[in-house]
Order: C-alpha cells, then sequence, then structure tokens
C-alpha cells in the first residue's frame, strides 16, 4: 500500500482551494469575490460567462497604419482574422485564432486600466503577439514605422460608432524585416 504523503495533501489542498474559487468566482456579486478576482493578476481564477448573465454582445477588432518616411501617417486599415466564406460557416476554422485575439484584446485592456502609464504593458505577451500579428501584415517599401488600435465593435446591425480603446506606440518596420 503506498503512503500519502504531505506534499500529496498540499497538492490536493491546493486544488482543492481553486477549484472552490474557480466555482464562487462565477458569482460576481458577492464583493469578497471580486476582491479576490482583482487581487488575481495572472487570471488563474476562470471566468465563464458564455451566454449569461452578460453574453457577449462586441467584438474587438484591430487596425493597423503605418507612417511614412516623410512624416505622414497612412489610413487606418483592419486587421482581417475572419474568413466569410461559405466554408466559415459550416466548419469556422479561425475560431481559435478569433478567440485568442479577443483573449489579448482584453488582457492588454485590463492591464491599460489598471495603469495608463506602464511600460510593462508593452512587454506583456498579449501586446508582443499583437504586435507580432500585426507587423506580419503587408508592408509599403515607404514607411518606416507601424501603429496599431483596438476598438470595440457592436455588430453589423448596429448603428453604435466603435469605440477606441486602445492605440499603441509607433513600432520600427525596419528592425522587423
Amino acid at each position: 500500500m503506498e503512503m500519502v504523503t504531505v506534499l500529496d495533501y498540499f497538492i490536493i489542498s491546493i486544488l482543492g482551494i481553486w477549484l472552490f474559487l474557480s466555482i464562487v468566482a462565477q458569482f460576481r456579486g458577492i464583493k469578497w469575490i471580486k476582491w479576490i478576482l482583482d487581487r488575481d493578476p495572472f487570471d488563474f481564477i476562470p471566468s465563464w460567462t458564455f451566454f449569461a448573465p452578460n453574453p457577449g454582445v462586441t467584438d474587438y477588432q484591430i487596425l493597423y497604419r503605418d507612417k511614412l518616411f516623410n512624416g505622414q501617417f497612412s489610413y487606418w486599415k483592419q486587421v482581417q482574422y475572419r474568413d466569410n466564406s461559405i466554408l466559415h460557416s459550416m466548419l469556422n476554422p479561425d475560431k481559435r485564432r478569433r478567440k485568442a485575439i479577443a483573449d489579448y484584446c482584453k488582457s492588454i485592456l485590463k492591464s491599460a486600466d489598471k495603469n495608463q502609464r506602464d511600460k510593462a504593458i508593452l512587454l506583456s505577451f498579449p501586446y508582443l503577439a499583437i504586435l507580432t500579428y500585426v507587423m506580419s501584415m503587408p508592408k509599403n517599401p515607404l514607411c518606416e514605422y507601424r501603429q496599431f488600435l483596438i476598438t470595440r465593435t457592436f455588430g453589423y446591425i448596429s448603428s453604435k460608432q466603435p469605440d477606441i480603446l486602445f492605440i499603441s506606440h509607433l513600432h520600427n518596420l525596419s528592425s522587423n524585416t
């Protein structure tokens, strides 16, 4: 018969606490739960709000523009990460990419809300992932820098204008060739 060690009890306790917090975190109306979630910088405690009580009714869009060598900016271009083909309606092959981009946007916005002036966001994984994706978009040889922004849109039918939520710094394109 195997002996249960102190380490086994410790691991079971940690996982039990995490399970308990994961369950109660779904009830956001309780004050002490909000206090705990505000002190979870790595989002170890999951939140599942797929349909209720607050279903997602918005999308995040990423746009980018280039700064030319003469100092002028190009028009904002939307990053296309959706395939609107017939196949998309049946198979939805880009759902993971859309989900990752939405999660990265949420993480950037959460960090930016906490401290607008914090430069550490520039080294965060979500910021670097979106930056890498934006920097891989086609380049004009007359461009020197690239910048992206995150907007919130409200669906195809809505007459509501998109909200600009975050604008990145300018990033040198020549170092990324």
